[in-house]
C-alpha cells in the first residue's frame, strides 16, 4: 500500500490566503479550498474545522506578516523622519516588495475579510483590526522620538500625529501620489 501523501499546512494556508485574498469570502468555496490549497475536506475540517477557521486562520497569518513587515520599517535604521517616510513608500506604486505590491493592486485582504463577513462573523474585524493598532502603537513611539530629538513638534502629543500619519498611509489609495509623501509628513513640522 503506497504512504499517503504528507501536507505541507504551510504551503496549504499559504494557498488560502492567496485564493482569499483573490475571491474574497464568499466566492470561495469548499471545493475551491479543496482544489487550490491541498487540502483534502478530512484535513480542513480536522485542522480548521470549516471555511471559516481557515479564513480566520488565513487572516491572522496575513496580519502577522503585515505587522512584521510595517514593524521592520518602523524600528529599523533612520531617522524618525526617514523610517515614517519609508513607512508611507510602502504605498508606492513602485514599491518593489512583493506582500505590498499585491495590497495595492488586491486592496488589503485585513479590510476585505472584515467588510464581507462583519454580519455573520464579528470576530473577524478585531483580527483585523490588529494590525492598525499596532501600526499605530509603533508609529506613536516613533513620533514621541522624533519630539524628543526635535525633528517634530511638539505642540500636539504624539499620538493625535501619529494618527494622521497613519490615517495617511491607510489614505494613500485615494491621495495623488505626487503629494501623498509631503502631505502625511507636513503635519509633523
Amino acid at each position: 500500500m503506497p504512504r499517503p501523501v504528507t501536507l505541507d499546512h504551510e504551503v496549504a494556508l499559504a494557498s488560502a490566503l492567496e485564493l482569499f485574498w483573490k475571491h474574497g469570502y464568499r466566492d470561495v468555496s469548499v471545493d475551491d479550498v479543496v482544489r487550490d490549497t491541498g487540502l483534502n475536506r478530512h484535513a480542513l475540517y480536522g485542522r480548521y474545522h470549516n471555511k471559516h477557521g481557515l479564513a480566520v486562520a488565513a487572516l491572522q497569518r496575513y496580519c502577522a506578516e503585515a505587522t512584521r513587515r510595517l514593524q521592520s520599517v518602523l524600528h529599523g535604521p533612520g531617522s524618525p523622519r526617514e523610517r515614517l517616510a519609508q513607512l508611507l513608500r510602502l504605498r508606492d506604486p513602485e514599491c518593489p516588495d512583493p506582500f505590498w505590491r499585491s495590497m495595492l493592486d488586491r486592496g488589503c485582504l485585513a479590510a476585505r475579510l472584515a467588510a464581507e463577513m462583519r454580519d455573520d462573523h464579528p470576530d473577524v474585524a478585531g483580527i483585523a483590526a490588529q494590525p492598525l493598532v499596532q501600526l499605530l502603537e509603533d508609529v506613536t513611539v516613533v513620533v514621541r522620538d522624533g519630539q524628543a530629538g526635535g525633528d517634530f513638534r511638539r505642540d500636539l502629543e504624539a499620538a493625535v500625529l501619529a494618527t494622521t500619519v497613519v490615517s495617511s498611509w491607510v489614505a494613500a489609495l485615494v491621495i495623488p501620489e505626487a503629494r501623498r509623501l509631503d502631505v502625511a509628513l507636513a503635519a509633523l513640522n
